[in-house]
């Protein structure tokens, strides 16, 4: 499972504040997923929740590894580290019932894993364990394709050294929620498939969300593909006991919004322990972690396995939920979800231009290479030459490539960014939704 913490461009600090489920541009929206198709950009499903409601769905690409059924809204994709948010709503439900404690030692179930007798459940969801993950280890490619039992898996554990003392600091890793996984087979005396059935999918009605298996494209499940620069390639399937309670479930976008919607809306679990999931440390919380929109903040989970990445955000203060499944990757699934949201919210957005781009030659761009500051605004900007394409990357987030428009400008449609140098002063403009900033190269 991929974790993709970096999923929304915040330099848009001057977005609107305006919302009607009922006025935004569907017609843009549609025409920029015709672009992704036609252009080969991205394989995937987006769905729109407007106050518990479906008010946009619309899927590219394609279902089978011969590439022959077109996908649809109704597909299944595997979800990857989205299924934290489940795990970590079943172990609530077992304390409320007082199955267990977040306040119970990991020794009390496995003790022989560094430091058991000081990591609590709550540090395991909070990924505050320390335990190392189990999916970066050396060899991983040798063996998540196949099935092994749990114990191959608690041994990895076992020898892995744990990156720091539990509770000292954050790092995510699949392992805590492995584990929570199966202690919550433990006291629950069910399967995690029997869990997740009998606390969330059957009481939400949750038809296509599932722990999945082998990918059957005749059930509607989706494969997922690797592009090879002019095709794609199927991705190699993970064996679904290598992740477990920490990414095997299958669902769709629609039910994904739905559950996103109702837990955080407090409908799932009572809203203090809703609260409690949401306190964040390095913006990890109970298996959700915020995703800025310009002045807006959503709650939710991302995702990546095999070619899959996955992203879901719930706003609670507009009470809207979007759900991005992608299963072919070529444009970055955070665009993708950009501009979905850009557009939702009726902020500028200009589909950009998707055709072939030719590499920029260094000597043509070198004066233009550095970092860029501003008094008394929150971030610098580094422009960089990455693979012959130009690129942006604001304090603390990541690379956001930049397309020629004009003369020394160059534009990032999918925020709404247009940066115009002037290379003899060293300087820079940047323009976004309003928003002048003059910047100085340092």
């Amino acid at each position: 499972m991929k974790h993709l913490l970096t999923l929304f461009i915040t330099l848009n600090l001057a977005c609107t504040m305006t919302l009607n489920a009922q006025s935004f541009d569907r017609a843009l929206l549609d025409n920029y997923f015709d672009s992704l198709a036609h252009h080969d950009q991205a394989m995937g499903s987006l769905s729109i929740f407007q106050d518990g409601k479906e008010v946009y769905a619309r899927a590219i690409g394609y279902v089978d590894s011969a590439r022959q059924v077109l996908a649809s809204p109704t597909n299944a994709y595997r979800v990857g580290s989205i299924t934290k948010t489940f795990t970590a709503v079943i172990i609530h439900k077992l304390a409320a019932e007082g199955s267990l404690a977040l306040d119970q030692k990991l020794a009390d179930y496995y003790p022989n894993i560094p430091n058991a007798d000081r990591i609590t459940l709550d540090h395991l969801l909070r990924h505050q364990s320390g335990i190392a993950n189990y999916t970066a280890a050396a060899d991983v490619e040798s063996w998540i394709g196949e099935h092994h039992e749990p114990e191959f898996f608690l041994e990895l554990m076992r020898k892995g050294q744990p990156d720091f003392e539990p509770g000292a600091a954050v790092a995510y890793s699949n392992s805590n929620y492995l584990l929570l996984g199966y202690i919550a087979e433990w006291v629950g005396e069910m399967s995690y498939p029997e869990l997740l059935a009998h606390y969330v999918t059957l009481p939400l009605g949750l038809e296509h969300t599932y722990y999945g298996g082998a990918i059957d494209s005749n059930k509607g499940e989706v494969h997922s593909f690797y592009s090879t620069g002019d095709g794609w390639e199927v991705a190699e399937p993970w064996a679904m006991s290598s992740a477990g309670a920490a990414g095997a479930i299958t669902s769709t976008a629609a039910e994904l919004n739905t559950f996103y919607g109702t837990l955080l809306r407090g409908e799932l679990l009572p809203a203090a322990t809703v609260e409690e999931m949401k306190l964040l440390r390095d913006n990890l919380g109970q298996g959700l972690f915020t995703f800025p929109f310009g002045k807006r903040v959503a709650y939710g989970h991302n995702g990546g396995i095999e070619g899959f990445e996955t992203l879901s955000a719930h706003f609670p203060e507009e009470n809207v939920t979007i759900t991005y499944l992608s299963n072919g990757v070529r444009l970055p699934s955070n665009d993708v979800m950009l501009a979905a949201l850009t557009v939702y919210f009726g902020q500028p957005f200009t589909i950009p231009n998707l055709e072939p781009v030719a590499d920029l030659p260094e000597d043509a761009v070198s004066d233009l290479l550095g970092t860029y500051a501003s008094d008394g605004f929150p971030l610098k900007i580094t422009i960089s030459l990455e693979g012959g394409k130009l690129h942006g990357r604001a304090t603390g987030q990541g690379a956001f490539p930049l397309t020629p428009d004009a003369p020394n400008e160059f534009v990032y449609p999918a925020a709404g960014i247009r940066l115009k140098f002037d290379p003899k002063n060293a300087a820079m403009t940047l323009m976004q939704a309003g928003m002048v900033v003059e910047m100085e190269r340092e």
